[in-house]
């Protein structure tokens, strides 16, 4: 079980399709409110990379079909962080 969660938060903090997507539109966000939605796109980018390497032959997978929950929100909440570096920290960079 311990393990399960493990690689589950593994997966979320290195997935680059997250890290890119939220980080991007939290700095293209032009209020903070939107953070949260710049969050949810990073999330819905990290479950699509990690299904479309699933259904490759790479060896890729969680092993358990339930995780796709526990998934999503642990790739949610690292790219609210990620949003939130890109609205305060990229963003005036850019202005």
């Amino acid at each position: 079980m311990a393990a399960a969660i493990q690689l589950i938060a593994l997966y979320a903090v290195l997935n680059p399709a997250t890290v890119v997507v939220a980080l991007y539109m939290g700095a293209r966000a032009s209020e903070a409110q939107k953070i949260p939605i710049a969050a949810m796109m990073g999330g819905i980018a990290g479950m699509a990379l990690i299904g479309l390497l699933g259904q490759l032959p790479l060896g890729i997978s969680l092993g358990h079909e339930r995780a796709a929950g526990g998934m999503f929100i642990a790739l949610l909440l690292v790219a609210l962080l990620w949003a939130t570096v890109g609205y305060f920290v990229v963003r005036p960079r850019l202005r």
